[in-house]
C-alpha cells in the first residue's frame, strides 16, 4: 500500500483510512487472544448474518469513549 501511496502522491494514512478491507491481523490477534471471538465469527457466518445486520448491531452498542459535545 505504501508503494501505491507513493505513486499516487498521497499520504499513506489517507489511503489506509479509505481501505475498507477487514483488518485481518487484528482479527487473527483477537481470535488467538480470546477463542470466543472465533466462535462468534463462525456462528455469524453459519447463521448467514448480513453485513447490514452486523452493522446495525454494532451501531447499537454505546461508545465507551464518547466525544464531548461542543
Amino acid at each position: 500500500m505504501a508503494e501505491i501511496a507513493r505513486v499516487l502522491d498521497v499520504k499513506l494514512e489517507k489511503l489506509q483510512a479509505m481501505d475498507v478491507r477487514a483488518p485481518i491481523e487484528d482479527i487473527k490477534r483477537l481470535t488467538q487472544d480470546d477463542p470466543r471471538f472465533a466462535l462468534a465469527f463462525r456462528t455469524m457466518i453459519d447463521k448467514k448474518v448480513s453485513a447490514d445486520e452486523l452493522l446495525k448491531l454494532a451501531n447499537q452498542k454505546r461508545d465507551p469513549n464518547p466525544k464531548p459535545k461542543k
